[in-house]
Protein backbone atom coordinates (compact mmCIF):
# COMPACT_ATOMS: atom_id res chain seq x y z
CA UNK A 1 0.00 0.00 0.00
CA UNK A 2 2.79 2.24 0.97
CA UNK A 3 4.89 1.59 -2.23
CA UNK A 4 1.52 2.12 -4.56
CA UNK A 5 1.08 5.66 -2.60
CA UNK A 6 4.52 6.81 -2.89
CA UNK A 7 4.55 5.69 -6.93
CA UNK A 8 1.27 7.60 -7.10
CA UNK A 9 2.38 10.72 -5.31
CA UNK A 10 6.09 10.83 -7.50
CA UNK A 11 4.18 10.65 -10.81
CA UNK A 12 1.97 13.46 -12.71
CA UNK A 13 -1.70 12.82 -13.59
CA UNK A 14 -1.98 12.18 -16.96
CA UNK A 15 -5.54 13.84 -17.53
CA UNK A 16 -5.47 17.86 -18.70
CA UNK A 17 -9.05 18.28 -17.06
CA UNK A 18 -9.70 18.73 -13.09
CA UNK A 19 -12.12 16.94 -11.75
CA UNK A 20 -14.57 19.67 -12.20
CA UNK A 21 -14.04 19.76 -15.65
CA UNK A 22 -11.98 23.15 -15.78
CA UNK A 23 -8.65 22.86 -17.59
CA UNK A 24 -5.37 22.23 -15.99
CA UNK A 25 -3.50 25.07 -17.37
CA UNK A 26 -0.09 24.26 -15.27
CA UNK A 27 -0.06 20.87 -16.39
CA UNK A 28 -0.76 21.60 -19.96
CA UNK A 29 1.82 24.26 -19.79
CA UNK A 30 4.28 21.45 -18.31
CA UNK A 31 3.12 18.82 -21.31
CA UNK A 32 4.04 21.38 -23.67
CA UNK A 33 7.67 22.37 -22.18
CA UNK A 34 8.43 18.65 -21.82
CA UNK A 35 7.34 17.59 -25.43
CA UNK A 36 8.90 20.55 -27.14
CA UNK A 37 12.49 20.05 -24.79
CA UNK A 38 12.03 16.31 -25.58
CA UNK A 39 11.88 16.82 -29.71
CA UNK A 40 14.66 19.26 -29.65
CA UNK A 41 17.06 17.70 -27.58
CA UNK A 42 16.64 13.66 -29.14
CA UNK A 43 16.65 15.89 -32.64
CA UNK A 44 19.73 17.89 -31.73
CA UNK A 45 21.76 14.79 -30.69
CA UNK A 46 21.31 13.54 -33.98
CA UNK A 47 21.33 16.23 -36.26
CA UNK A 48 25.27 17.59 -34.44
CA UNK A 49 26.55 14.09 -35.70
CA UNK A 50 25.80 14.64 -39.44
CA UNK A 51 27.00 18.30 -38.74
CA UNK A 52 30.01 17.00 -38.10
CA UNK A 53 30.10 15.72 -41.24
CA UNK A 54 28.45 18.24 -43.73
CA UNK A 55 29.40 21.38 -41.91
CA UNK A 56 32.97 20.36 -40.37
CA UNK A 57 33.77 17.60 -43.20
CA UNK A 58 34.64 14.53 -40.79
CA UNK A 59 33.96 11.52 -39.86
CA UNK A 60 34.46 10.30 -36.26
CA UNK A 61 32.53 7.51 -34.91
CA UNK A 62 33.98 7.48 -31.96
CA UNK A 63 34.18 11.03 -31.37
CA UNK A 64 30.75 11.30 -32.13
CA UNK A 65 29.36 8.60 -29.39
CA UNK A 66 31.80 9.93 -26.80
CA UNK A 67 30.37 13.83 -27.30
CA UNK A 68 26.95 12.25 -27.24
CA UNK A 69 27.11 10.08 -23.78
CA UNK A 70 28.93 12.88 -22.13
CA UNK A 71 25.25 13.60 -21.11
CA UNK A 72 25.86 11.40 -18.03
CA UNK A 73 27.30 14.90 -16.28
CA UNK A 74 24.05 16.20 -16.67
CA UNK A 75 22.35 13.64 -15.73
CA UNK A 76 24.80 13.06 -12.33
CA UNK A 77 24.13 16.74 -11.17
CA UNK A 78 20.00 15.75 -11.96
CA UNK A 79 20.31 12.46 -9.57
CA UNK A 80 22.12 14.05 -6.82
CA UNK A 81 20.54 17.28 -6.84
CA UNK A 82 16.97 15.33 -6.06
CA UNK A 83 18.41 12.45 -4.05
CA UNK A 84 16.87 12.13 -0.80
CA UNK A 85 19.34 10.90 2.06
CA UNK A 86 20.29 7.07 1.44
CA UNK A 87 17.79 7.19 -1.95
CA UNK A 88 21.48 6.63 -4.38
CA UNK A 89 22.84 3.30 -4.04
CA UNK A 90 25.88 3.18 -6.19
CA UNK A 91 25.55 -0.74 -5.41
CA UNK A 92 22.66 -1.47 -7.78
CA UNK A 93 24.61 -0.02 -10.91
CA UNK A 94 26.25 -3.18 -11.43
CA UNK A 95 23.33 -5.30 -10.82
CA UNK A 96 22.53 -7.38 -13.70
CA UNK A 97 19.37 -5.40 -14.98
CA UNK A 98 21.19 -2.21 -14.93
CA UNK A 99 23.95 -3.57 -16.84
CA UNK A 100 22.02 -5.06 -19.68
CA UNK A 101 19.99 -1.51 -19.98
CA UNK A 102 23.57 0.18 -19.44
CA UNK A 103 24.76 -2.12 -22.62
CA UNK A 104 21.66 -1.51 -24.66
CA UNK A 105 21.55 2.39 -23.87
CA UNK A 106 25.35 2.44 -25.12
CA UNK A 107 25.16 -0.09 -27.81
CA UNK A 108 22.11 2.40 -29.23
CA UNK A 109 24.16 5.61 -28.97
CA UNK A 110 27.07 3.63 -30.62
CA UNK A 111 25.77 2.23 -33.49
CA UNK A 112 23.58 4.89 -34.16
CA UNK A 113 26.75 7.25 -34.22
CA UNK A 114 28.19 4.99 -36.77
CA UNK A 115 25.33 4.71 -38.96
CA UNK A 116 25.30 8.63 -39.21
CA UNK A 117 28.52 8.77 -39.79
CA UNK A 118 28.59 6.95 -43.15
CA UNK A 119 24.93 6.97 -44.05
CA UNK A 120 22.22 10.01 -44.52
CA UNK A 121 20.21 10.58 -41.70
CA UNK A 122 16.89 10.40 -43.11
CA UNK A 123 17.95 6.23 -44.25
CA UNK A 124 18.83 6.08 -40.33
CA UNK A 125 15.51 7.29 -39.41
CA UNK A 126 13.98 4.98 -41.39
CA UNK A 127 16.11 1.98 -40.59
CA UNK A 128 15.53 2.91 -36.82
CA UNK A 129 11.95 2.56 -36.96
CA UNK A 130 12.59 -0.99 -37.50
CA UNK A 131 12.89 -1.29 -33.71
CA UNK A 132 8.87 -2.02 -33.94
CA UNK A 133 9.43 -4.84 -35.54
CA UNK A 134 12.21 -6.59 -33.29
CA UNK A 135 9.75 -5.37 -30.08
CA UNK A 136 6.55 -7.14 -32.00
CA UNK A 137 9.43 -10.21 -32.35
CA UNK A 138 10.55 -10.27 -28.64
CA UNK A 139 7.03 -9.94 -27.60
CA UNK A 140 5.20 -12.45 -29.68
CA UNK A 141 7.34 -14.81 -29.30
CA UNK A 142 8.67 -14.93 -25.86
CA UNK A 143 6.08 -13.40 -23.83
CA UNK A 144 2.98 -14.60 -25.56
CA UNK A 145 1.55 -10.65 -26.44
CA UNK A 146 -1.11 -10.81 -29.48
CA UNK A 147 -1.23 -8.44 -31.64
CA UNK A 148 -4.18 -6.75 -33.81
CA UNK A 149 -4.68 -6.01 -37.66
CA UNK A 150 -3.41 -2.40 -36.55
CA UNK A 151 0.05 -3.66 -35.62
CA UNK A 152 1.09 -5.75 -38.32
CA UNK A 153 -0.41 -3.63 -41.47
CA UNK A 154 1.90 -0.60 -39.74
CA UNK A 155 5.41 -3.67 -39.30
CA UNK A 156 4.61 -4.40 -43.05
CA UNK A 157 4.78 -0.88 -43.73
CA UNK A 158 7.95 -0.47 -41.89
CA UNK A 159 9.26 -3.41 -43.80
CA UNK A 160 8.54 -2.70 -46.91
CA UNK A 161 10.18 0.79 -46.03
CA UNK A 162 13.59 -0.46 -44.85
CA UNK A 163 13.39 -2.85 -48.15
CA UNK A 164 13.06 0.24 -50.69
CA UNK A 165 15.55 2.66 -48.39
CA UNK A 166 17.93 -0.48 -49.26
CA UNK A 167 17.37 -1.66 -52.25
CA UNK A 168 16.41 1.93 -54.22
CA UNK A 169 19.11 3.94 -52.86
CA UNK A 170 20.94 4.18 -56.46
CA UNK A 171 17.87 4.21 -58.10
CA UNK A 172 17.72 7.77 -59.92
CA UNK A 173 19.44 10.45 -57.94
CA UNK A 174 22.30 8.27 -55.80
CA UNK A 175 21.51 8.65 -52.07
CA UNK A 176 24.47 6.33 -51.15
CA UNK A 177 26.71 3.86 -53.03
CA UNK A 178 27.12 0.50 -51.62
CA UNK A 179 30.54 -0.37 -49.97
CA UNK A 180 32.76 -1.66 -46.73
CA UNK A 181 31.63 1.38 -45.15
CA UNK A 182 28.33 1.94 -45.66
CA UNK A 183 27.29 -2.26 -45.53
CA UNK A 184 28.62 -1.93 -41.67
CA UNK A 185 26.52 1.37 -41.21
CA UNK A 186 23.43 -0.10 -42.94
CA UNK A 187 23.66 -3.48 -40.18
CA UNK A 188 24.76 -0.82 -37.45
CA UNK A 189 21.33 1.11 -37.96
CA UNK A 190 19.93 -2.27 -37.91
CA UNK A 191 21.87 -2.95 -34.89
CA UNK A 192 20.87 0.25 -33.01
CA UNK A 193 16.84 -0.82 -33.75
CA UNK A 194 17.59 -3.77 -31.82
CA UNK A 195 19.22 -2.50 -29.08
CA UNK A 196 17.07 0.24 -28.53
CA UNK A 197 13.83 -2.21 -28.45
CA UNK A 198 16.01 -3.95 -25.70
CA UNK A 199 16.75 -1.00 -23.58
CA UNK A 200 13.21 0.41 -23.55
CA UNK A 201 11.84 -3.62 -22.01
CA UNK A 202 15.01 -3.29 -19.98
CA UNK A 203 14.32 0.04 -18.60
CA UNK A 204 10.57 -0.59 -18.69
CA UNK A 205 11.65 -3.92 -16.47
CA UNK A 206 13.32 -1.38 -14.34
CA UNK A 207 10.69 1.45 -13.66
CA UNK A 208 8.07 -1.48 -12.84
CA UNK A 209 10.04 -3.52 -10.36
CA UNK A 210 12.60 -1.58 -8.84
CA UNK A 211 12.76 2.34 -8.91
CA UNK A 212 10.41 4.85 -11.06
CA UNK A 213 11.64 7.94 -9.06
CA UNK A 214 12.44 11.42 -10.86
CA UNK A 215 16.11 10.60 -9.21
CA UNK A 216 15.81 6.60 -10.11
CA UNK A 217 15.40 7.92 -14.04
CA UNK A 218 18.55 10.59 -13.66
CA UNK A 219 20.33 7.56 -11.79
CA UNK A 220 19.43 5.02 -14.76
CA UNK A 221 20.23 7.66 -17.56
CA UNK A 222 23.60 8.17 -15.93
CA UNK A 223 24.62 4.65 -15.59
CA UNK A 224 24.02 4.27 -19.37
CA UNK A 225 25.76 7.44 -20.68
CA UNK A 226 28.63 6.50 -17.80
CA UNK A 227 28.88 3.39 -19.63
CA UNK A 228 28.46 4.84 -23.33
CA UNK A 229 31.13 7.34 -22.50
CA UNK A 230 33.60 4.87 -20.84
CA UNK A 231 33.26 2.39 -24.20
CA UNK A 232 33.39 5.24 -26.61
CA UNK A 233 36.94 6.00 -24.79
CA UNK A 234 38.01 2.79 -24.58
CA UNK A 235 37.23 1.88 -28.77
CA UNK A 236 38.62 5.42 -29.37
CA UNK A 237 42.28 4.26 -28.01
CA UNK A 238 41.86 1.10 -29.53
CA UNK A 239 41.19 2.23 -33.02
CA UNK A 240 43.69 5.09 -32.82
CA UNK A 241 41.03 7.33 -33.91
CA UNK A 242 41.21 9.44 -30.04
CA UNK A 243 45.20 10.69 -31.30
CA UNK A 244 42.65 12.72 -33.36
CA UNK A 245 40.13 14.19 -30.71
CA UNK A 246 41.99 16.95 -30.48
CA UNK A 247 42.45 18.02 -34.21
CA UNK A 248 38.48 17.31 -34.46
CA UNK A 249 38.10 20.07 -31.95
CA UNK A 250 40.37 22.45 -33.48
CA UNK A 251 38.68 21.90 -36.72
CA UNK A 252 35.29 23.12 -34.93
CA UNK A 253 36.66 25.94 -33.45
CA UNK A 254 38.64 26.94 -36.02
CA UNK A 255 35.52 27.07 -38.89
CA UNK A 256 33.08 28.27 -36.20
CA UNK A 257 35.12 30.65 -33.81
CA UNK A 258 35.22 29.87 -29.94
CA UNK A 259 32.28 31.23 -29.18
CA UNK A 260 29.70 28.92 -31.89
CA UNK A 261 32.04 26.82 -31.63
CA UNK A 262 32.06 26.26 -27.73
CA UNK A 263 28.69 26.22 -27.90
CA UNK A 264 28.12 23.44 -30.55
CA UNK A 265 30.17 20.98 -28.27
CA UNK A 266 28.92 21.80 -24.86
CA UNK A 267 25.01 21.63 -26.75
CA UNK A 268 26.41 18.22 -28.36
CA UNK A 269 27.55 16.92 -24.78
CA UNK A 270 24.65 17.54 -23.26
CA UNK A 271 21.86 17.33 -25.43
CA UNK A 272 21.51 13.11 -24.79
CA UNK A 273 21.42 13.91 -21.56
CA UNK A 274 18.29 16.06 -21.72
CA UNK A 275 17.08 13.31 -23.89
CA UNK A 276 16.89 10.74 -21.77
CA UNK A 277 15.63 13.05 -18.89
CA UNK A 278 12.80 14.52 -21.46
CA UNK A 279 11.96 11.00 -22.55
CA UNK A 280 11.11 9.33 -19.11
CA UNK A 281 9.27 12.46 -18.21
CA UNK A 282 7.18 12.55 -21.14
CA UNK A 283 6.23 9.09 -20.67
CA UNK A 284 5.11 9.88 -17.23
CA UNK A 285 3.34 12.74 -17.96
CA UNK A 286 1.12 11.62 -20.85
CA UNK A 287 0.56 8.63 -22.19
CA UNK A 288 2.53 6.03 -23.75
CA UNK A 289 0.47 6.27 -27.70
CA UNK A 290 1.07 10.23 -27.06
CA UNK A 291 4.67 9.39 -26.58
CA UNK A 292 4.65 7.15 -29.63
CA UNK A 293 3.46 10.09 -31.47
CA UNK A 294 5.85 12.92 -30.85
CA UNK A 295 8.30 10.05 -31.10
CA UNK A 296 7.12 9.90 -34.90
CA UNK A 297 7.00 13.21 -35.51
CA UNK A 298 10.51 13.76 -33.98
CA UNK A 299 11.83 11.59 -36.89
CA UNK A 300 9.83 13.26 -39.66
CA UNK A 301 11.26 16.72 -38.24
CA UNK A 302 14.38 15.77 -37.74
CA UNK A 303 14.68 13.94 -41.47
CA UNK A 304 13.13 17.33 -43.11
CA UNK A 305 16.34 19.41 -41.64
CA UNK A 306 18.39 16.99 -42.91
CA UNK A 307 16.95 17.35 -45.98
CA UNK A 308 16.12 21.13 -45.80
CA UNK A 309 18.94 22.45 -43.92
CA UNK A 310 22.17 20.29 -44.49
CA UNK A 311 20.88 19.83 -48.11
CA UNK A 312 21.27 15.58 -47.75
CA UNK A 313 20.89 13.74 -50.69
CA UNK A 314 17.49 11.99 -51.54
CA UNK A 315 15.36 10.56 -54.28
CA UNK A 316 11.95 9.63 -55.22
CA UNK A 317 12.19 6.39 -53.48
CA UNK A 318 13.66 7.65 -49.95
CA UNK A 319 10.81 9.71 -49.49
CA UNK A 320 8.37 6.92 -50.43
CA UNK A 321 10.54 5.43 -47.62
CA UNK A 322 9.81 7.56 -44.88
CA UNK A 323 6.30 8.25 -45.94
CA UNK A 324 5.96 4.69 -45.31
CA UNK A 325 7.87 4.60 -42.08
CA UNK A 326 5.49 7.10 -40.54
CA UNK A 327 2.63 5.79 -41.59
CA UNK A 328 3.74 2.21 -40.03
CA UNK A 329 4.51 4.20 -36.99
CA UNK A 330 1.54 5.73 -36.66
CA UNK A 331 -0.80 2.14 -37.81
CA UNK A 332 1.45 0.45 -34.85
CA UNK A 333 0.02 3.44 -32.33
CA UNK A 334 -3.34 2.92 -33.98
CA UNK A 335 -3.04 -0.69 -32.73
CA UNK A 336 -1.95 -0.28 -29.49
CA UNK A 337 -4.76 2.30 -29.00
CA UNK A 338 -7.28 -0.35 -30.25
CA UNK A 339 -5.64 -3.03 -27.79
CA UNK A 340 -5.26 -0.99 -24.87
CA UNK A 341 -9.25 -0.38 -25.14
CA UNK A 342 -10.17 -3.85 -25.80
CA UNK A 343 -8.48 -4.61 -22.36
CA UNK A 344 -10.31 -1.61 -20.67
CA UNK A 345 -13.80 -2.95 -21.98
CA UNK A 346 -12.62 -6.43 -20.89
CA UNK A 347 -11.89 -5.56 -17.66
CA UNK A 348 -14.51 -3.44 -16.80
CA UNK A 349 -17.16 -4.82 -14.35
CA UNK A 350 -20.53 -5.64 -15.91
CA UNK A 351 -23.14 -3.35 -14.96
CA UNK A 352 -25.79 -5.84 -14.47
CA UNK A 353 -24.15 -9.04 -12.82
CA UNK A 354 -25.63 -11.89 -10.66
CA UNK A 355 -24.76 -10.48 -7.64
CA UNK A 356 -26.07 -6.77 -8.66
CA UNK A 357 -29.18 -8.14 -9.61
CA UNK A 358 -29.76 -10.17 -6.44
CA UNK A 359 -29.18 -7.06 -4.53
CA UNK A 360 -31.70 -5.37 -6.98
CA UNK A 361 -34.23 -7.98 -6.14
CA UNK A 362 -33.71 -7.54 -2.68
CA UNK A 363 -33.83 -3.60 -1.77
CA UNK A 364 -37.39 -4.14 -4.06
CA UNK A 365 -38.95 -6.15 -1.66
CA UNK A 366 -37.46 -4.13 1.17
CA UNK A 367 -38.59 -0.77 -0.39
CA UNK A 368 -42.38 -2.45 -0.75
CA UNK A 369 -42.10 -3.63 2.57
CA UNK A 370 -41.24 -0.21 3.44
CA UNK A 371 -44.07 1.24 1.64
CA UNK A 372 -46.65 -1.27 3.44
CA UNK A 373 -45.46 0.51 7.04
CA UNK A 374 -44.45 3.92 5.92
CA UNK A 375 -47.32 5.77 4.21
CA UNK A 376 -45.74 9.06 4.77
CA UNK A 377 -44.15 10.58 2.11
CA UNK A 378 -41.78 12.47 4.37
CA UNK A 379 -41.20 9.18 6.16
CA UNK A 380 -40.04 7.56 2.37
CA UNK A 381 -37.59 10.07 1.59
CA UNK A 382 -35.96 9.88 4.76
CA UNK A 383 -34.96 6.43 4.26
CA UNK A 384 -33.75 7.40 1.12
CA UNK A 385 -36.45 6.30 -1.24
Amino acid sequence: MELARSRSESSFHSDQLNDDGTLRVRYCFQTFFITFMFMASYGFSTISVKMLNEVYFFEAPWFSSFMCSLGFIFNGIVMLASAKPGEIKPAVWISPIYLSASFFASGNVIFTSFALNYLPGSVVMVLKASSVIITVIEYSLFRGKIYNIYHWFGISAILVGVCLIGFTSQSGKTVFVWNALTIWAFTSALMASFTQAMKKTTIKTISKTLNNTFTGMAEGAFTNLLLCALLSLIFGVLSGEIYLWPEFIGIILNRSGYFWGGLFLLFMGSARGFAFLFQWLIVRNTSATFSQVITNARRLIVIIILVVVLHEPTNFYTWWSVGLMILGMNLYVVGSYVAEKRKKLQSATPLLTESALQVHDYGSVMKRRDERYFRSTATLVALGD
